[in-house]
């Protein structure tokens, strides 16, 4: 019921370029400057939590949706639908859409571009950063020693004044099913730049390979993994979660799919390419309020701007759910038509015509908390559809 076309791109957002960089080549990396609580200012590169490092990676959290939607779910308890009072919500989006990020003791008061600002807890609230200071190096800040973050573009200088020049992992992921997915990745769920460093041990030592002189990565058993170095080199490494079923998995954004999480077991090989340039912060224009004609159940039609799930209502945020064995997030940018399959499922119509049949995430259930019909964007009340009431959404431009 669902087919994957050989052409499909599933994020206009993400535009990524494999082209060899030169030195006044940026390397879509995050910037931005950080004001700490005692008043002193730095300001270079950000790996966020040590391995965020690319605007197109996610910044993952939570916020209280119920503190937000208090009148919505009152009105669901009424219905008898059940539902937490705690309301939490996951909430993602790229680094490149984030305007600011302010600390409030354990939790973050987030900025984005569209206007929207958060409270957000969970999961990449309150790391730590790692900041390349063009004059000092390298700088770890805590988490307790920041008070804003401000993001913006790098200088177009800045590699004149510095050598780092760590690039983020690019490259393609075979899987043992026969799928293949390209783009910007982290590796173990944790290392995305060149000077990152892979561990293994070979049957004589232990083995320390920084991922810049990787050129494949296939593993041969459940134990271990053949390395291919750019050199030809080759090593047969266990011994470490870098190389052997221990492995986190594989998060790669990429330009077909989406952002895809990829669980090590499913992976046949792992081909890097070098130095291949990223957006920069300015790429990542200002998001658009989603738009469209709702269908119901009695083929009623309803046109407004639409908030799914009671909750995504741009562009640039994510639907998220399961396809096969893999999880998947796609921009609502790219989709063109969500329809309502069964009480577990969705099938989701891409702008090019594909159609993806998703599964496992109340974005695309039963659970999913309601379709808004407002008249204006920044309504808070309008025609609300829950999940057996409607048939189908088409977006379109306003």
């Amino acid at each position: 019921m669902f087919r994957i076309c050989k052409y499909l791109v599933i994020s206009a957002v993400v535009i990524l370029i494999s082209t060899p960089l030169h030195a006044q080549d940026q390397l879509g990396r995050i910037y931005g400057k950080i004001t700490l609580r005692d008043g002193d200012v730095y300001e270079g590169r950000i790996s966020w939590g040590e391995h965020e490092t690319a605007w197109i990676h996610t910044f993952d959290a939570s916020y209280n949706h119920y503190d937000y939607h208090r009148d919505l779910y009152r009105k669901m308890r009424r219905e008898g639908r059940k539902i937490s009072r705690s309301g939490n919500v996951s909430i993602s989006f790229m680094f490149g859409y984030m305007v600011s990020l302010e600390r409030k003791g354990s939790k973050a008061i987030v900025n984005l571009k569209d206007g929207r600002e958060y409270e957000l807890s969970g999961e990449d609230v309150a790391d730590s950063v790692v900041l390349f200071d063009k004059d000092l190096g390298e700088m770890k800040i805590e988490w307790r020693e920041m008070e804003m973050i401000e993001f913006m573009d790098e200088p177009a200088d800045y590699s004149e004044f510095t050598d780092e020049n760590a690039y983020p992992l690019f490259g393609k992921v075979s899987t043992r099913a026969g799928l293949d997915f390209t783009g910007f990745m982290l590796y173990d769920n944790d290392e995305s730049l060149s000077t990152d460093i892979l561990d293994g041990e070979d049957r004589k030592r232990d083995i320390k390979i920084p991922f810049g002189k990787i050129r494949s990565i296939e593993p041969f058993s459940r134990r271990g993994s053949e390395i291919t170095l750019w050199t030809g080199r080759k090593f047969e490494l266990t011994g470490s979660n870098d190389v052997n079923d221990e492995n986190r998995g594989i998060v790669i954004t990429d330009r077909k799919y989406g952002v895809v999480e990829i669980e090590y077991s499913d992976i046949d090989l792992i081909e890097f390419e070098q130095r291949v340039s990223g957006m920069k912060y300015s790429d990542f224009k200002r998001p658009e309020p989603l738009y469209g004609t709702l269908t119901d159940d009695r083929g009623d039609e309803f046109t407004g701007f639409i908030k799914w799930d009671y909750d995504e209502s741009f562009s640039s945020d994510y639907l998220n759910g399961n396809y096969r064995d893999l999880k998947l997030k796609i921009e609502f940018a790219n989709i063109i038509e969500i329809k309502r399959r069964t009480r577990n499922s969705a099938l989701v119509k891409l702008k090019n015509g594909t159609e993806i049949l998703m599964r496992e995430s109340n974005d695309v259930n039963y659970q999913n908390k309601g379709i808004l019909v407002l008249k204006k964007a920044d309504d808070v009340e309008g025609d609300i559809f829950y999940w057996d009431e409607f048939e189908k959404v088409v977006f379109k431009k306003r």
